[in-house]
C-alpha cells in the first residue's frame, strides 16, 4: 500500500470518528411504569387546612373551612409509554384543578409538587425524582371584571421548572423531565400560567415532556473537524517517513 494510500485512510478514519460522535443518540420509548404525585412544602404552611397525598389523585386545601380554596392532580394511570421521537416527547402528566373560592389573606402563594416515577423501557429500570414549584397569584375580586383582558377576577396559576435538576439514565443515556405547561384543548395550546374564574372549579390537562440531557462537551465544528483531521493526517504522514 502506498504512503499515499495510507494517508488517505487516516483522514477517512479521523472525520469517521468525528461525525460519530456528532451524531445524537437515537430516540427511545420510555415506559413509565409508575408515577407517586405529592403536594409538600406550602407557603404560607399556616393557612392550609388538608393536604391529602394518598394515592394518585392528592388535593390540597387553604383558606376558609367550610368553603376553601384549593389544588387538586390527579396524575396519568400507569403505565404508559412516551416516545421521544414523537412531538418532541411531550405527553399528558395529568390533571390539575382549582378550587376558586373567596378566601381571606394571606392566600397560598407557592407550593411544590413532586414525582416521583419508576422507568422502564430498557435494560436497567430506574427511579426518577422531580420537583416543581406551583406560584399562585390570588387577585383581588374587584367588580366589575374587564372582559377580554387579564381580569382582577381571576386567579393565575403559574409553575417553575424543576428545582432538583435531576435526570434519569436509560440505555446509556439521561433524560430530564420538562413541564411544558397547561392545556384545555386536549394539548394543542399550551400555557404557562392558568387563568381561573372566581367561584369555579377550573380544570385544565397539564403536560410535560422527556428530552435528552444536553451534553455540555461542544460537538465540533466543520472546520474543526477538517483541521483535527489534517492534523492527524499529517502525525501520520510523519510516522509513514519515519519507518520508510
Amino acid at each position: 500500500m502506498t504512503m499515499t494510500k495510507k494517508l488517505g485512510l487516516a483522514v477517512a478514519a479521523t472525520f469517521a470518528l468525528a461525525l460519530t460522535s456528532a451524531v445524537p443518540a437515537q430516540a427511545a420509548l420510555i415506559t413509565i411504569s409508575d408515577s407517586t404525585p405529592r403536594w409538600q412544602n406550602d407557603n404560607p404552611d399556616a393557612w392550609v387546612v388538608i393536604t391529602d397525598n394518598n394515592g394518585d389523585n392528592i388535593s390540597v386545601r387553604w383558606g376558609d373551612i367550610f368553603s376553601p380554596s384549593g389544588y387538586d392532580f390527579s396524575a396519568k394511570q400507569t403505565p404508559f409509554q412516551v416516545d421521544t421521537n414523537v412531538n418532541g416527547g411531550k405527553f399528558l402528566l395529568g390533571e390539575f384543578t382549582h378550587l376558586n373560592f373567596p378566601t381571606f389573606l394571606p392566600s397560598l402563594e407557592s407550593i411544590e409538587l413532586k414525582f416521583s416515577m419508576q422507568i422502564g423501557g430498557g435494560a436497567n429500570p430506574s427511579s426518577f425524582q422531580e420537583v416543581f414549584k406551583f406560584h399562585h397569584n390570588e387577585t383581588p375580586n374587584q367588580r366589575p371584571c374587564q372582559p377580554g383582558s387579564q381580569s382582577v377576577c381571576d386567579d393565575i396559576v403559574t409553575f417553575s421548572q424543576g428545582t432538583l435538576n435531576s435526570s434519569f439514565e436509560l440505555n446509556g443515556t439521561h433524560y430530564v423531565l420538562r413541564l411544558l405547561g397547561f392545556s384545555q384543548d386536549g394539548g394543542n395550546t399550551l400555557t404557562d400560567g392558568f387563568m381561573t374564574k372566581e367561584n369555579k372549579k377550573n380544570t385544565a390537562k397539564l403536560y410535560a415532556q422527556i428530552i435528552e440531557r444536553q451534553d455540555p462537551t461542544p460537538v465540533p465544528e466543520p472546520t474543526s473537524m477538517f483541521l483535527l483531521g489534517t492534523g492527524l493526517a499529517g502525525l501520520a504522514a510523519r510516522r509513514l517517513r519515519r519507518k520508510q
